[in-house]
């Protein structure tokens, strides 16, 4: 008696199937690029108020000095007036903040009571959370009883600085304030 096998009807259709669906003819292919594995996304910062620290680290010359100011100062942006400044001033600020903030104001303002009587500022892209940054301001306009904002009669004594740091292009949504005792006497020459 003669033995014989049996090959499964499934085993051959589906030898003979993938055979058919290859062609003769293969083109090149180009090796494939590895596939970018994403991890979770960063959460987005949180909107509301910041929190941090300003500090004086120089101001030259230093308080209770009296600076002269000159009524032919280049305005800070091109197009406005000439303004009344001392460009005899230098001050640097260092700010933390608790996160990031873009687009940063430092305004340092200088008063007599509640009264404005000067003005610097500096603009920084970008301060980072957690590490100190420097301002530094290098002049400062004089708001004099000719100018459009609340007066100051020269000479005059300032005794508050005050450092405002504010963004309007963040996700911040306070200004962070901090007082200093002391000040300068703004006067004509």
């Amino acid at each position: 008696m003669k033995k014989t096998h049996q090959v499964p009807l499934a085993l051959v259709l589906l030898v003979v199937l993938s055979a058919c669906s290859e062609s003769h003819y293969s083109a090149p292919m180009a090796p494939t690029a590895p596939t970018a594995v994403f991890g979770p996304s960063a959460p987005a910062p949180p909107n509301g108020p910041g929190s941090g620290t300003i500090a004086i680290r120089g101001l030259s010359p230093a308080p209770g000095t009296t600076l002269t100011v000159q009524s032919d100062c280049p305005a800070f942006f091109p197009g406005y007036p000439l303004q009344t400044c001392t460009d005899k001033w230098h001050g640097t600020f260092e700010v933390t903040i608790d996160r990031e903030m873009t687009y940063a104001q430092l305004i340092v303002s200088f008063f007599d009571g509640q009264t404005k009587c000067g003005f610097g500022f500096a603009v920084l892209d970008v301060v980072p959370a957690g590490r100190p940054v420097s301002f530094s301001i290098h002049r400062v306009v004089v708001v004099k009883d000719d100018s459009p904002a609340q007066p100051c009669r020269l000479p005059v004594t300032t005794n508050r600085i005050e450092a405002e740091l504010w963004s309007d292009s963040s996700t911040w949504t306070n200004t962070l304030i901090q007082l200093f005792e002391g000040g300068y006497t703004f006067s004509e020459p």
